[in-house]
């Protein structure tokens, strides 16, 4: 690797990310930003995370700053790593510092609430100079990753030289990068696996057969392309090998995923805001609460049937219980496949 690496965002993921590239690339630094001040102190006195990972220490050549004109000047591929909700205010900021032609390379997975904006999208409306832009997703569970279990994901970009050049630094003996070029299309599976992993959990917390299970999650995956194909998306992105749509929604639906523990959380505690606290208690983000308003009023506008997301709204939103939920499910009028 030749390219300087700036991440910019130091949750579970973007730490785990700044770790991996610094083992692989020991005689490389590793530029890594975050807006909190405690985070980043933490990383530089202890060279551990004050919330996350805290048996995991940061190899001496990851560079904690709260420099963002530094990290960014000096960078040739910047990693975002910021909650979706956020990015817009981030790239705000961000433009005002990028050089021309920077790789950005984002891993969050979400859509913007009030605007049904995918990240790529929000970016081409704030960044002002020219950039190369990418996404990596698929089902990589932070702390799986960190352990070292043998991971698979996908990088989608238009350009499929930086596509391959990314595959190239980001993949490992214990983590395979494959490349795509359907941007969209791997933005909205990573973004609407996330409600579908929170009606998982809420299943999983209801004593729900597992193939009760098995329908929800294949009829929900039929919804997620059927709006990414109205988007433009392509067919491929959605063959069973795909990591960014099957690999991440069997992997965050039936794994130790934050937004199934969300779902367990809303059955158990018997309501979406004390699950909600005690998430935020834990210092974690859980983006399919967020996501989900975003795609009830994306799908309403584009005029896109999706029935397991809508009930998943109402639910998180509307106060509906997820047994009602599901008998509204099956109640609906019988359709061919």
């Amino acid at each position: 690797m030749k390219e300087r690496v700036c991440i910019i965002g130091m949750g579970m993921f973007g730490f785990v990310l700044a770790r991996h590239l610094a083992l692989k690339y020991p005689q490389r630094k590793i530029l890594v930003y975050d807006r909190d001040k405690k985070i980043i102190e933490s990383l530089i006195e202890k060279r551990k995370h004050p919330l996350h990972f805290k048996d995991y220490s940061i190899p001496e050549n990851v560079i904690p700053t709260q420099d963002l004109e530094k990290v960014t000047e000096l960078s040739e591929i910047i990693v975002i790593a910021v909650p979706t909700q956020r990015i817009r205010s981030f790239a705000k900021e961000l433009t005002n510092y990028l050089k021309k032609n920077v790789v950005i390379l984002n891993v969050a997975k979400g859509i913007e609430i009030g605007t049904g904006r995918r990240i790529s999208e929000i970016l081409k409306e704030e960044i002002q100079k020219p950039y190369h832009y990418a996404v990596l997703s698929g089902g990589t569970i932070a702390g799986e990753m960190l352990k070292g279990d043998p991971l698979a994901a996908e990088i989608a970009c238009e350009e499929q030289k930086i596509a391959k050049k990314l595959q190239e630094i980001f993949s490992s003996q214990k983590f395979r990068v494959y490349r795509n070029d359907d941007v969209i299309g791997v933005e909205i599976a990573g973004a609407l696996k996330n409600p579908l992993a929170i009606a998982s959990g809420m299943a999983d917390a209801l004593g729900y057969a597992s193939s009760t299970k098995g329908a929800l999650l294949s009829r929900g995956s039929l919804e997620i392309k059927r709006l990414a194909l109205k988007l433009g998306a392509k067919e491929k992105t959605f063959n069973f090998g795909g990591q960014a749509a099957m690999g991440d929604i069997m992997t965050s639906c039936f794994g130790n995923t934050r937004n199934k523990k969300f779902g367990e959380l809303i059955v158990k505690e018997g309501s979406v805001e004390k699950a909600l606290k005690l998430m935020k208690r834990e210092g974690k983000l859980v983006e399919g609460y967020f996501t989900s308003k975003a795609i009830h009023y994306l799908a309403a506008s584009l005029h896109v049937e999706m029935p397991v997301q809508e009930q998943i709204f109402q639910i998180l939103y509307n106060g509906k219980k997820p047994e009602s939920a599901l008998k509204d499910l099956m109640k609906r009028s019988l359709k061919p496949i």
